[in-house]
């Protein structure tokens, strides 16, 4: 690196008193905050740089709190006895978490804000090594802000005098922590954000009684070490795209201000960097699969309309206007039995079963394809009008199968129904028909709202 790079991050930052390297020996760079002691640290607590330095975003997670405490708790089913004590070593552990950020983050956000407003001109060697220390500062710092927050909580519970009981608590606690940083990351698909613990946290008392509500913990339970190496996985793409994005940002600027990088060299880091963000995205789609498994297997636990107002609860929230079909006409079926058509009736039985089974299926096909679209959105810095376009003429495909085939089905049935009655039967799918529609319409134009309004 230059002389005047290298003295720009061996200053110290305003605010932190010389503000000492960090274990991996990278010096911090002067950051002219303009907050106080007290609002750099709650800022740090945020997982947010200096007020007022602009920096690229890391994406350090932010301090447990004990709402966090307090959900993980509930999910593990902690004991009242142990709960207690974990609650009197957060406060403790918050201590230790304020000590570590205000030591260590300096450093990682005086690289950011290089990123953002370079200094001194890089050649291009210079710039992927300052990429890969920025990127491995920021994995070395959040591998230790999460083996020490454990070890927090562990030495404020009684250190080694410890049961198995509790460090089984403690160990499950890091591993949601793990899981629900998902939650917090940008270039990653909303599906994946949908945490099945969050779902049955704050909608399973809507859904399930008390009794569900036990299996429904014992098996996220059992799932939390699957979920959080998918998570940890997860967190190392990112982690790496994080890294990608700083070569290409800093190449960038350093091209524009500086003009001491090839435009051909910044130009071949653009497919890296969208690499990496595919990478990302695919991470959080597996994530997806796998909290949608874990539901799938509640559901097959508890059974009956539990099992269905659960899934259900989860659909809205991963697919939104994608959790049912536009065009199904089972809630038709259903609820015009005055207008002529018997759905208990034999010999409508095997057909309404076979146009269910066929709704069904188109369903989860258009979930499907609404995912595969989330997953292109996420990983891209920008979806092309062609994509949208193709992926809206997918979704609108699937959706005149179903229109069509569910036409077919209630000109069937009308035929069946004594002629005195068509007219309330015709009244009936008209309304269908038209509200369907609209519905259709609203599931094409949420695909990607920035499209359809144009």
């Amino acid at each position: 690196m230059t002389i005047a790079f290298t003295a720009s991050l061996a200053l110290a930052i305003a605010g932190f008193r010389a503000a000492p390297p960090d274990e991996q020996g990278v010096p911090p760079r002067h950051l002219e905050s303009t907050a106080s002691d007290d609002e750099t640290l709650a800022g740090f607590r945020a997982g947010l740089g200096p007020i007022g330095v602009p920096v690229l975003a890391m994406s350090i997670p932010r301090q447990t709190t004990s709402a966090d405490l307090e959900r993980a708790c509930r999910l593990l089913e902690v004991g009242t006895a142990l709960k207690e004590r974990l609650f009197a070593a957060h406060k403790s552990a918050l201590i230790s978490d304020d000590a570590f950020r205000a030591r260590r983050l300096p450093a990682v956000f005086g690289l950011a804000a290089e990123v953002v407003k370079p200094s001194a001109p890089l050649s291009a060697e210079q710039i992927a090594q300052f990429a890969r220390d920025l990127a491995g500062a920021r994995r070395k710092v959040l591998a230790d802000m999460l083996a020490q927050e454990r070890e927090a909580l562990q030495a404020a519970l009684g250190g080694e005098e410890l049961g198995p009981a509790e460090l089984e608590s403690l160990d499950a606690i890091a591993q949601i922590r793990l899981v629900e940083l998902v939650e917090m990351a940008v270039a990653t698909p909303d599906c994946a954000k949908a945490g099945v613990g969050r779902l049955i946290d704050t909608r399973g008392r809507q859904v399930l009684g008390d009794a569900s509500i036990g299996i429904a913990r014992a098996i996220y339970r059992d799932a939390l070490p699957e979920l959080a190496g998918l998570a940890r996985g997860h967190q190392l793409a990112f982690g790496r795209s994080i890294g990608i994005g700083a070569k290409f940002t800093l190449a960038s600027r350093i091209e524009k201000q500086f003009g001491s990088v090839p435009a051909n060299v910044v130009a071949d880091w653009i497919g890296e960097r969208a690499a990496a963000r595919r990478n990302v995205a695919r991470a959080g789609e597996r994530i997806f699969e796998a909290n949608r498994a874990v539901v799938e297997s509640i559901c097959a636990a508890i059974g009956g309309a539990e099992a269905e107002r659960l899934r259900n609860q989860y659909d809205r929230l991963v697919f939104g206007l994608f959790a049912s079909g536009a065009w199904d006409a089972s809630a038709l079926l259903k609820a015009e039995p005055g207008a002529g058509v018997d759905p208990a009736d034999s010999d409508l039985q095997p057909l309404i079963r076979e146009y269910e089974a066929e709704s069904g299926a188109r369903l989860r096909e258009l979930q499907r394809a609404f995912i595969r679209y989330q997953v292109l959105e996420a990983g891209s810095m920008g979806v092309r009008r062609d994509d949208w376009a193709r992926a809206r003429e997918q979704l609108a495909s699937i959706q005149r199968r179903g229109r069509d085939e569910t036409l077919l089905l209630l000109d069937q049935l009308r035929a069946r129904i004594d002629p005195p009655k068509r007219d309330a039967w015709d009244a009936a799918v008209d309304r269908f028909r038209a509200a369907a529609e609209e519905a259709a319409m609203r599931q094409l134009d949420a695909l990607d709202p920035q499209f359809a309004k144009r």
